[in-house]
């Protein structure tokens, strides 16, 4: 999720133009993937290690640090999730879809569940319990993701799939017995945004370029942070509903009242993904190899956000210039752990190649394409997103 070799910049002037008058950005090469997307997504990643850095002791005493972490927990995952099912639309599981479900999925959870269930082995003085059917903290992803990638061929086979993935979201929270388990709590009541991603990403995202709108995300995502730091003090810890791990009996809501709060989750990730989406910048930076490699720094972080809550630094953030620093680190961490430096001798473990288990992963060219570089479904968006020519008719 390395980036592609960057491409000299191509004027205004050159570029194709919609008929709103928008520049159409395009790729060098018809194997480049656009920056746009993974520049959102090293800000969403930068926002997943903020998170992650921010909560527990830190947001308990430091207002501004609760009010930041509410903020993020609104649309953060979700707008990943939006992304990701974007990049992986499919309506189609062929074998190489499967191969690589199985390396870029199945094999770093079994991978990083041993590794952080060893660490907290090691801290905790007791021998390592690895629990696969309870992912470990934010390994839960891993087995959504694979729940989205597997199901949503076949929800897009459905006449409505976006209102059907809301309904069984809103459906799952009804039934107690849906829990953490196989994340499949988060699996069904965040699938409606990889399916939004797959279903709305190609109409939608065109309209996200113009100048106006652009403007408009940006001073959204500034008023809901302003807005944060004004009512956190009106929310007491994090709502459950912020999770999605549990249902609506275990978050201690009413049926009726779980619904509504939940739909209202749905809404406000709905809007902050636009905004985010609207924000970002477009050309090509050294952000967008960090955000195409986003898997790394998600995997990894986590193993530096727990070292930091067990040593003596957590206890030193008590205010507001202190939590700047914080920040400032979540995101130089987040920066690190994105570059060549950390992925060239990590690959093995967050994406290894398993020639030896694979079928047909032996063949000749079949790694020159990967989640980091530019994939299939790096480019299905971008094909959809063209403007339609007369002999030719978009892949939406």
């Amino acid at each position: 999720m390395s980036a592609s070799a960057t491409s000299p910049a191509t004027s205004t002037v050159d570029r194709p133009v919609e008929a709103s008058g928008v520049p159409v950005e395009q790729p060098a090469s018809p194997s480049a993937r656009d920056p746009w997307l993974d520049n959102a997504k090293y800000w969403l990643i930068v926002l997943v290690v903020v998170g992650h850095a921010v909560a527990v002791d830190v947001s308990r005493q430091v207002p501004a640090a609760h009010a930041l972490y509410l903020w993020i927990y609104s649309f953060h995952m979700p707008a990943f999730i939006f992304v990701a099912g974007l990049l992986g639309r499919s309506r189609s599981v062929e074998p190489r879809h499967l191969r690589s479900l199985v390396t870029r999925v199945v094999a770093p959870y079994l991978i990083f569940s041993v590794i952080y269930a060893g660490l907290v082995a090691v801290h905790d003085g007791r021998p390592p319990r690895v629990d696969l059917v309870n992912p470990q903290w934010l390994l839960w992803f891993l087995p959504a993701l694979l729940f989205w990638r597997l199901t949503t061929p076949m929800v897009l086979t459905l006449r409505w799939p976006l209102l059907v993935s809301v309904t069984v979201g809103l459906g799952a929270g009804l039934i107690d017995r849906i829990g953490s388990e196989l994340t499949l709590s988060r699996a069904l009541s965040l699938a409606p945004f990889f399916v939004a991603g797959a279903t709305a990403g190609p109409w939608l995202l065109p309209h996200l370029r113009r100048p106006a709108v652009r403007w408009a995300g940006g001073a959204v995502l500034a008023a809901s942070l302003v807005a944060a730091l004004a009512l956190h003090d009106h929310v007491r810890g994090t709502p459950g509903a912020f999770y999605w791990d549990a249902g609506y009996a275990g978050q201690g809501l009413p049926a009726v009242q779980g619904l509504l709060v939940r739909a209202g989750m749905y809404a406000v990730g709905a809007t902050m993904l636009v905004a985010l989406l609207a924000a970002v910048p477009r050309r090509r930076s050294w952000t967008t190899a960090v955000g195409a490699a986003s898997l790394y720094v998600y995997l990894l972080h986590g193993l530096v956000v727990r070292v930091f809550r067990w040593g003596p630094l957590d206890s030193h953030v008590r205010d507001v210039p202190t939590l700047l620093l914080l920040v400032l680190a979540s995101v130089a961490v987040a920066s690190l752990l994105g570059s060549k430096l950390v992925r060239v001798p990590l690959r093995p473990l967050v994406e290894p190649r398993l020639t030896w288990l694979l079928s047909g992963a032996d063949r000749p060219g079949y790694w020159s394409k990967s989640s980091t570089t530019s994939s299939d479904t790096g480019r299905d968006w971008q094909a959809s997103t063209k403007p339609a020519s007369s002999s030719s008719r978009s892949s939406a």
